[in-house]
């Protein structure tokens, strides 16, 4: 009222919702588990709650959510019903409004149901005791996240943003023909999806005692101690404990290499992992789960292959225990080649005991996003471990390779190498680690990250770590080198009539040749190759001159000399 005793029409409309709300705040129930209105945050009004489901009622600004309905258990019911019944309760004791819980889940909380809601049955002997410990154990994990260390470098919203359906189990026969490689002939595993596939396989002639193949046939002496390999979860390096549990959870079967003590396997077997696709937009999930022993005195050699359809989306989680016995001699040459859609992450762990020799060797040119866990043991005396990788990043991929070495025995020794080419919009991630344990005495080890970088827009991270507790040691180094192809290098080849897209070719094969060389595989070798040369098409150089009058003829003929000299 003003001072004309006259009353303005805002501020009849004031008082109005004035009283309206004051009788509201009256008259509000509190025996039916409704909360009254002041005590509710500004977008929702009022929730009841009819026990399976709630949905909240909402003002008009906020209508578009109307249609969201949250679906809960019993169990949040109770514990949701047990908050507001404190709230009531202590009205008077409220500094402020409440904080109601939130009900809308997370991408990764939905991608984990989207995983578990593509589960099937399956038949093998012993997965279901398997699977049931792992998800009793997955509850109680926390998911990855970019607050956690070991995940801070990788894109896990691509990795969450996928949901799934059933895997329709077709494959490209054709394409698997490609990456089957002739010297493995006779010996050739396929699982698709996780399980092993009979038809699609063929398994020569093997010495007496070693099998290899799936879990259903596997003999009972030799499948009891795959079953014990495959309930225990490696430790938490890297953040590999959620990725080993959820692969545990969810496996189907077990690719299974058992080499008995003394044999030596002659022929190389290889083991391909293939994904089929959905059928539609939605992406599939796979978990194949190996194990390999090799007893004591025993010598074999496997190649492993992860594949699938090519141009579709899928989640690949493979999960391999490797156990080195006494003087024994395990190689595992490495392929991986998903879709470049196509998300990968995968545990590796390895013991190795006395006097063992574990060599692993392997190619990454595939998936959009990819990571491996490598977790190796020297537990015994003179125990000995070689780790070969290349990263091969193109077309936006984000390849990540994180490893961890100890040594636990006297005179053990580790190598470690790992070279990463990195093209357009793509991330490549070394991170390595070698400990040497306080009471490991006379050990040798060397751990060495070389990146080559092709593209200004390129990303490489590096981070080689060396811990060395005792004072005697008989070598300890690690480095990391960043580089990228120098401009002066094309010129010198051009020099000699190479046209400039076989030089540039040229100069990254070379890079990655002296790991690519290791694998004995021709097919598989060229099919790298041809991945290489895409990239290198790409690729761009810095020149090192100072001054271009300095790129002539006189200094091309003292680099001839220099070569000259050095061979």
């Amino acid at each position: 009222i003003d001072h004309m005793g006259s009353i303005k029409a805002w501020e009849t409309l004031a008082l109005a919702l004035a009283i309206f709300f004051g009788i509201r705040l009256l008259t509000a129930p509190t025996d039916n588990r409704m909360l009254p209105l002041r005590f509710l945050p500004t977008r929702v009004a009022r929730l009841q709650i009819p026990g399976q489901a709630m949905r909240p009622r909402l003002r008009p600004a906020q209508r578009k959510f109307q249609s969201n309905v949250y679906k809960v258990t019993s169990e949040s019911v109770d514990r949701m019903v047990s908050t507001y019944d404190t709230i009531l309760g202590n009205e008077k004791d409220l500094q402020g409004p409440p904080r109601l819980p939130n009900f809308r889940k997370t991408a990764a909380e939905n991608w984990r149901d989207s995983v578990f809601s593509v589960k099937t049955a399956t038949s093998v002997p012993g997965i279901d005791a398997i699977n049931e410990e792992g998800t009793a154990t997955l509850e109680t994990l926390t998911l990855p996240n970019k607050k956690q260390e070991p995940f801070r470098h990788l894109s896990l919203r691509r990795i969450f943003n996928n949901r799934f359906a059933y895997s329709s189990g077709s494959v490209d026969a054709k394409m698997l023909k490609r990456y089957q490689q002739r010297e493995t002939e006779g010996y050739q595993l396929v699982f698709v999806d996780g399980e092993y596939s009979e038809d699609l396989s063929v398994v020569g002639s093997l010495p007496q005692g070693v099998y290899v193949g799936g879990l259903a046939s596997c003999p009972p002496e030799i499948r009891e101690k795959v079953h014990e390999k495959a309930r225990v979860v490696p430790q938490d390096i890297y953040g590999s404990e959620y990725w080993a549990t959820l692969n545990k959870a969810m496996l189907k079967d077990i690719a299974v290499v058992y080499v008995p003590e003394g044999v030596t396997v002659e022929d190389h077997i290889q083991f391909t992992f293939y994904t089929s696709s959905s059928g539609n937009t939605k992406g599939t999930v796979s978990f194949p789960r190996m194990v390999i022993i090799s007893e004591k005195e025993s010598d074999a050699t496997v190649l492993v292959n992860h594949m699938g359809e090519m141009g579709t989306k899928y989640y690949s989680a493979p999960v391999t225990t490797v156990d080195v016995g006494f003087d024994a001699h395990m190689t595992v040459y490495y392929h991986q080649h998903q879709s470049l859609s196509a998300m990968h992450t995968e545990v590796i762990n390895a013991t190795v005991e006395e006097d063992g020799h574990f060599k692993w060797v392997g190619m990454l040119t595939g998936a959009s996003v990819g990571r491996i866990n490598m977790d190796v043991d020297l537990i015994g005396e003179d125990a000995e471990a070689e780790v070969y990788g290349a990263s091969i990043c193109s077309e936006g991929l984000e390849l990540d390779m994180h490893a961890f070495i100890r040594h636990h025995g006297n005179h053990s020794i580790s190598k470690q190498e790992h070279r990463t080419i990195v093209g357009p919009k793509s991330h490549g991630v070394f991170r390595g680690q070698i400990l040497v344990l306080k009471d490991a005495l006379g050990v040798d080890c060397d751990q060495q990250s070389r990146a080559l970088l092709l593209a200004n827009d390129g990303e490489v991270t590096a981070m080689p770590t060396l811990c060395v507790q005792p004072d005697q040691v008989e070598g300890a180094a690690h480095g990391s080198t960043v580089t990228d192809l120098q401009g002066e290098e094309l010129f010198y080849l051009m020099c000699r009539g190479i046209a400039p897209e076989e030089a540039k070719s040229m100069l990254t094969k070379g890079f990655i040749r002296q790991i690519l060389g290791m694998m004995p595989y021709l097919d598989l070798r060229a099919n790298v190759v041809e991945r290489i040369a895409s990239i290198a098409d790409k690729a761009t150089f810095q020149w090192r001159f100072t001054d271009v009058e300095e790129v002539n003829e006189n200094v091309v003929m003292e680099r001839d000399q220099e070569m000259a000299q050095m061979f």
